[in-house]
């Protein structure tokens, strides 16, 4: 075999595991590049119920409404994948992807006149929201439904929490590629859900006031709202 024959025919091997190489390292590629935006995605989704939470906790005793209505429409610049997926599932509005719910909770004594070793009972205050929570007692250790969050035992006392909940109804970007690309996009499709608790900065609760906008959705619970 000549040194030209023994040359063409290494450079057809190579070809070949190279032919062979490629698809996986596509694969490896944007498959990573798919998770990463996932990762950054769920991260927004954290972001909006601390930054939520946050600006909620810092509201005065009396507040108005309007005021944590503006609070919640601040949710798509924290998290503006949603308007990508808003645009892509063609949604009217970042809304229709994003689910924020705010709550008040106010704790009160089982027995008023109670001084010590107090058993406290956790009622609805108010929620701002897409769907907002119902009025109504939540016994200890109960979700807060329609979720299953349940109100840490250690938050029960004197005063209220505000819990945030915010969901993201994730597209990936990898939807309407090759078969196995959009198998590994399908594994990441879903609802991206977080929760958490804030204890109000300024006051023991929060009560609402004036008159809401139409968007989004208050329930003020009587006699505990205000």
């Amino acid at each position: 075999m000549t040194p030209r024959q023994l040359a063409t025919r290494e450079e057809g091997v190579i070809a070949i595991e190279f032919a062979f190489i490629l698809p996986i390292l596509l694969i490896l590629i944007v498959g990573t590049f798919e998770i990463s935006k996932y990762i950054q995605t769920n991260n927004q989704v954290v972001q909006v119920v601390s930054m939520v939470g946050q600006m909620s906790s810092q509201l005065p005793a009396t507040t108005d409404v309007t005021d944590v209505q503006r609070i919640w429409s601040a949710s798509p610049l924290i998290a503006p994948e949603a308007q990508r997926v808003a645009a892509n599932l063609k949604a009217q509005r970042w809304s229709d992807v994003l689910n924020v719910t705010i709550t008040s909770i106010v704790f009160t004594k089982r027995v008023p006149d109670c001084q010590s070793n107090c058993v406290y009972d956790a009622q609805i205050a108010w929620s701002v929201g897409q769907n907002p929570v119902s009025c109504g007692t939540i016994p200890s250790g109960n979700p807060i439904l329609p979720t299953q969050d349940v109100i840490p035992a250690e938050l029960y006392g004197q005063g209220s929490v505000i819990s945030v909940r915010a969901s993201l109804s994730y597209l990936p970007y990898l939807i309407g590629t090759s078969d196995l690309l959009a198998g590994l996009a399908s594994s990441l499709s879903g609802q991206m859900t977080e929760s958490s608790w804030f204890l109000p900065r300024n006051a023991d609760r929060t009560a609402l006031t004036g008159l809401a906008a139409a968007t989004p959705q208050v329930r003020l619970c009587p006699g505990i709202a205000s």
